[in-house]
């Protein structure tokens, strides 16, 4: 799915383990390392490198994202 040149995913469901925030965020941590660890070997599958990979994660255009979510915010839209 595109959305103002982003290309986004949703997440339908989540199931938390723990009430408390700071639990939830650790599951965070570890939803985002699996998530690109799953995106580092896919890239290579598809003909990339694991530096490559690596790269196109660190040159996300983070700040584009957040004024992208905060004017979403803003709004009240949904934020992708």
């Amino acid at each position: 799915m595109k959305k103002d040149g982003v290309t986004a995913v949703q997440v339908a469901h989540v199931q938390w383990n723990s009430n408390r925030n700071v639990k939830r965020r650790a599951e965070l941590l570890g939803m985002r390392t699996a998530f690109l660890c799953w995106f580092a070997v896919e890239y290579e599958k598809h003909g990339g490198t694991w530096r490559d990979a690596v790269h196109q994660v660190r040159s996300y255009p983070f700040n584009r994202l957040r004024r992208i979510v905060r004017k979403r915010r803003r709004q009240k839209k949904r934020l992708l």
